[in-house]
């Protein structure tokens, strides 16, 4: 009996693990708009950012190649977001529950890092939020903090 218990305990542990991994919501970080910034950075600033979220571990967080392949499959070969109508209408296409839109803008020396997340069944803007940095040598502590503030938002 005391084997029997160990088994079903052990099952139930399982289970539970399980369905809280299955229980994450699918998020699609499109890359970032860059506003006075060269493209390389913007990429590179969205890379760094869907790493982060990951890390966090909240959301299952797709990939670039993960979304782009999912918007080619459905003949869309824009794979920019940078409004909220379209961060709903892609997210819908590659199955995603929410969709992160962003941008890094400079303002004199000030590099600007904008997000949004975005409900994409409701359309509604559950967090927006906004970080600077003053060397783009910092944007990855920019970034880690921004991803800080989706997961809890």
């Amino acid at each position: 009996m005391n084997t029997y218990m160990k088994l079903i305990i052990l099952l139930m542990a399982l289970v539970l693990n399980f369905s809280q991994a299955a229980a994450k919501e699918n998020v699609a970080v499109f890359d970032f708009n860059p506003v006075g910034v060269d493209n390389q950075t913007a990429l590179s600033s969205s890379q760094i950012f869907r790493a982060e979220l990951g890390a966090i571990g909240k959301y299952n967080v797709l990939t670039k190649g993960d979304i782009d392949e999912r918007l080619q499959a459905a003949s869309i070969y824009d794979f920019t977001a940078n409004d909220i109508n379209s961060a709903i209408s892609k997210g819908k296409i590659i199955d995603a529950d929410k969709s992160v839109i962003g941008s890094l803008t400079r303002l004199g020396n000030k590099i600007i890092v904008d997000v949004q997340l975005i409900s994409v069944s409701s359309g509604e803007i559950e967090l927006s939020d906004r970080f600077s940095t003053d060397s783009i040598e910092d944007l990855d502590v920019v970034l880690r903090r921004l991803a800080g503030a989706v997961s809890s938002g």
